[in-house]
């Protein structure tokens, strides 16, 4: 995805929807390393539209129910060559997805609970 996709979907979709579900205006968006994120673009509009970031609290819980081990599955088997079109990309992260064994699909499941359950103890708070 590129600069202008993301804009688009930041523009059109994130902010109305954002802004219809929090009418108090206080909500993050969690970004990664993506190159699409990282642009000047982009963090001029973060900027412009989001709450401070120094709000986000340090050492935040990541709360993706795919864990790094099934992303690990994923990459593995759908990245261990270069794809030649985002098509060939998506067949393959379809099949490599098809084919994780549901008792690790089960596990990444059970661990996600036990963290959420975590958090929500801590409230929030610092969690190793």
């Amino acid at each position: 995805m590129d600069k202008n996709v993301y804009s688009e979907i930041l523009n059109n979709h994130l902010l109305p929807w954002a802004t219809t579900h929090y009418e108090n205006g206080y909500w993050i968006l969690q970004q990664d390393g993506a190159p699409a994120h990282l642009t000047k673009s982009t963090q001029y509009w973060c900027l412009a539209n989001l709450p401070d970031a120094s709000e986000w609290p340090a050492n935040s819980p990541d709360l993706n129910v795919l864990d790094f081990s099934i992303w690990a599955m994923l990459e593995q088997k759908a990245c261990h060559k270069r794809n030649t079109s985002v098509q060939v990309s998506r067949r393959c992260l379809e099949k490599a997805w098809n084919e994780i064994p549901q008792d690790h699909v089960r596990a990444a499941v059970e661990e996600y609970l036990k963290l959420l359950k975590t958090v929500i103890r801590t409230k929030g708070g610092h969690i190793e």
